[in-house]
């Protein structure tokens, strides 16, 4: 008696699927447009990095070390961090307060000759078409370009388009 019901009403199932289908296939304006925007496959976390060495490779001049503030709002997260340890450059904390900062200059700005940038970092915030803008900045200390400032530069993240990018890009800082 269990088999006969399962022949009689076999076809059932796939009836319905069918009729789903069908309907949800149709053409309507009452529902919203499918949405075209790709899952992003890059982390989080590597987001931050990636965007710092994009930051790193559109500064002019290069620095001979870079200055990672302690203690402050802007203190890069450990994605940045890890990212300015991978350039070549060497990396050292700057202080908080003015006198240990001072002794920091003397000593690893070789007196002045060395050109040193401290690196700052924004925050992060989503544009309204989706994007990603990662904002740094930046002062350099010593060397030629002693006291030369690096603007507030948005590095823009994007995996609308066909794979995932990288820009320096005129998106206004927040």
């Amino acid at each position: 008696m269990h088999s006969s019901i399962l022949q009689r009403n076999g076809r059932a199932p796939l009836i319905v699927l069918a009729a789903m289908l069908a309907c949800s296939s149709a053409e309507t304006t009452d529902r919203p447009a499918a949405s075209t925007a790709r899952l992003c496959t890059t982390p989080a976390d590597s987001i931050v990095g990636l965007a710092t060495v994009r930051f790193m490779k559109h500064i002019t001049p290069k620095p001979h070390r870079y200055l990672v503030p302690a203690g402050t709002d802007s203190a890069l997260p450990t994605g940045a961090y890890w990212a300015l340890q991978t350039t070549g450059a060497t990396l050292n904390l700057f202080p908080r307060d003015t006198a240990q900062q001072r002794k920091v200059k003397e000593t690893l700005g070789a007196k002045g000759a060395l050109l040193m940038l401290l690196v700052n970092y924004h925050g992060q915030r989503t544009l309204p078409d989706g994007r990603r803008a990662l904002d740094f900045s930046g002062h350099y200390i010593g060397g030629e370009a002693d006291g030369k400032v690096v603007p507030r530069t948005p590095i823009v993240f994007s995996c609308h388009a066909e794979g995932e990018r990288f820009m320096v890009e005129g998106a206004p800082p927040a």
